[in-house]
């Protein structure tokens, strides 16, 4: 499928897109936190839906709430670093206790999810009882950001792909399930087939003999003594005896194969479930539910081994019928053998002839068995490709309905957010990877395989498998810009099956560029400084949302200037439709924001708690102390101001 073909693929359906319209409004929200245990041992708050600022000296706990909660929820970065660096904040202040969080989803169902570090979510009703639910992020879908983690991100195509994605979740969420199943069911179609071309290569390499041992076999048919006719036929019997000999050793050893296979499920259940044996779970509260399963096990083990032996003693009544079969044929070829002898014996020119004929007779019936199994092998390719190209409809499809909502997304965000930030998706842009898998394929061909393989990864993955297997080395020179020599050696290199199947299913990601308009030029995120780059992200999270929105310390690299004429008039705005947690050391985010809910915490060195809760009112002297530097500080700046 080229390039072109992709992208005329069929009608994009937006049925998952449909899929998610009745959530469209939905708003899921953090409504309480409790800590047992650790560094913030006792700690209880009651979240607004609104907007929520966590204030506090250096070492209070600030940081901790929020990555609790994002611990709780399972929501972590994308990065390896830092997930091992959120373990180390949770393990350090949690210890052996747990957190507490109560959510209400879009649809206005409660649950309590509670975690212990390293052992996963445990869901419960609102209720406190049992849900009996395996948790997944995808029931409560929120946007976090640790300290920094705004700026780190934004020039990472990983992240930035994912801050697109959170727009329609569920429905792109569906889709990479299903590109990742068709990408797996792909991956076990070429395990299938290439064994099979292997063995179409070896069967043709041995059938290419066919034509001269047949020439050669007509030839003895044809120029024999005496009764040809009656010779010829007796050869033929005799060839067709040695197929029925090995037909019937053939069809014995599948039986024997097959009683190897299914003896040893005799007891297989229960053989695999010995490790229970291990440990005290009999003393254990819930033994009788450990008893039921068991119980379970072995009448389906009793099963199991009732239908093998019912088999195994089948197999010896078969093997007994084999017994007799092959005792009826040798007695039947005794007496035929003896009438070919018979009739070889009248010349003994033809004694020789036979000899020989029966030499060539026995390779030709070797290739006529082979040739069956050619047969058998070429039908089976044949099939495999046929699914093979299902399954590459479908991936191209799937690929580009994906497509097709990523770039709805963008175009939504352009329209709010335009002339400031501009974002735009571009299909199949991210050649990293294609790039690297023809890089190994042209390691040790005494060129310079990197820039080569740049070249070829313009060319699409299909085409260039199209390209190699016929061998059309101007197309590479013309199309790739490679020398003559170089399209050689390509050919030559990369025209291994293996390679090949990986070649055209290579994942070549979408890429999604976001930029800042700086003093009316467009500039993507990576060319940005790091105050532009908050700047270039910041607008995009701030948009509307049913996710809660939890960041630590959002003004970081921002000037107050910009925190005040945009941070904040935006959070004024997004609070009414989206819950916000943030932790700031700006006294402009909870004041002018108008925070609902300021959580003041402070610590002893030991522990951590809340000192105050309340409105912005409530909270003031915790305000102008901790954000202002105090009052002093805030009088004397005012006056210097002379405001």
């Amino acid at each position: 499928m080229t390039t072109k073909t992709i992208r005329k693929a069929a009608s994009v359906s937006n049925s998952a897109a449909k899929k998610t319209e009745a959530k469209k409004n939905a708003k899921n929200t953090f409504k309480h936190i409790h800590v047992a245990g650790g560094f913030l041992d006792g700690f209880d708050y009651d979240f607004s839906d609104k907007l929520n600022c966590i204030i506090g000296s250096r070492g209070a706990g600030k940081t901790t709430i929020l990555e609790l909660l994002r611990y709780a929820m399972n929501a972590l970065p994308l990065d390896s670093e830092a997930q091992k660096k959120l373990q180390a904040i949770v393990e350090s202040n949690l210890g052996g206790g747990h957190i507490d969080v109560t959510v209400e989803t879009g649809d206005k169902v409660n649950y309590i999810i509670s975690r212990k570090a390293g052992e996963p979510p445990q869901v419960f009703f609102g209720d406190h009882s049992p849900s009996g639910m395996v948790f997944d992020p995808s029931m409560f879908p929120l946007d976090v950001f640790s300290q920094n983690e705004i700026e780190k991100n934004a020039s990472q195509s990983a992240y930035q792909m994912a801050l697109l994605e959170s727009f329609n979740m569920v429905a792109l969420s569906d889709l990479n399930n299903e590109i990742a199943r068709c990408r797996r069911e792909l991956d076990r179609n070429a395990a299938n087939l290439l064994p099979l071309q292997e063995q179409e290569r070896e069967l043709v390499a041995v059938l290419n003999a066919m034509p001269g041992v047949k020439k050669r076999l007509d030839e003895f048919d044809s120029d024999g003594t005496g009764d040809e006719s009656s010779m010829t036929h007796a050869h033929y019997m005799k060839d067709i005896r040695g197929l029925e000999t090995r037909y019937i050793d053939n069809a014995e050893k599948i039986l024997s194969d097959s009683e190897s296979r299914i003896n040893p499920l005799k007891d297989f259940l229960m053989e695999r479930l010995k490790w229970n044996g291990v440990g005290n779970l009999e003393d254990g509260e819930n033994y009788d539910l450990i008893e039921r399963a068991n119980a379970v096990l072995a009448e389906h083990n009793a099963n199991l081994n009732r239908h093998v032996q019912e088999y195994l003693e089948g197999i010896r009544d078969a093997f007994q019928s084999f017994a007799e079969i092959k005792d009826d044929l040798a007695i039947r070829h005794q007496k035929q053998e003896m009438e070919y002898d018979s009739l070889v014996e009248k010349s003994r020119e033809e004694q020789q002839r036979a000899a020989e004929r029966r030499k060539i007779g026995d390779e030709y019936q070797k290739l006529l068995v082979a040739d069956k199994e050619h047969e058998k092998i070429r039908t089976g390719i044949r099939e495999t490709v046929e699914a093979r190209n299902v399954l590459k409809q479908e991936l191209y499809r799937l690929l580009n309905e994906r497509f097709e909502i990523r770039r709805e997304i963008a175009d939504r965000i352009n329209e709010k957010l335009n002339p400031d930030i501009r974002v735009t998706v571009n299909q199949f842009a991210n050649k990293e990877k294609y790039i690297e898998l023809i890089e190994g394929g042209l390691k040790g061909t005494r060129m310079h395989y990197h820039k080569v393989a740049a070249s070829l990864a313009n060319i699409f993955p299909e085409d260039l498998v199209r390209i190699i297997v016929d061998n059309k080395q101007q197309t590479l020179v013309e199309e790739a810009q490679l020398s003559s020599d170089q399209a050689a050696i390509v050919t030559v290199a990369l025209k291994n099956p293996k390679f090949l199947a990986a070649l055209e299913v290579v994942d070549i990601p979408d890429r999604v560029k976001i930029e800042l308009n700086d003093r009316g030029k467009f500039k993507p995120t990576e060319c940005l400084s790091t105050g532009q780059k908050c700047n270039a992200i910041l607008p995009i999270l701030l948009l509307e949302s049913e996710r809660p929105l939890l960041i630590d310390q959002p003004e970081d690299n921002l000037d107050n200037e910009y925190v005040h004429s945009f941070v904040v008039e935006n959070i004024k705005r997004v609070k009414e439709h989206r819950q916000l947690i943030f932790v700031t050391h700006n006294p402009n985010i909870p004041v002018l924001g108008d925070a609902e809910s300021v959580l003041v915490v402070e610590s002893d060195g030991s522990y951590g708690h809340l000192r105050r809760t309340g409105s912005v009112d409530d909270c003031k002297s915790d305000i102008i102390n901790l954000l202002e530097g105090g009052k002093e500080a805030f009088k004397e700046r005012q006056e210097r101001y002379a405001i």
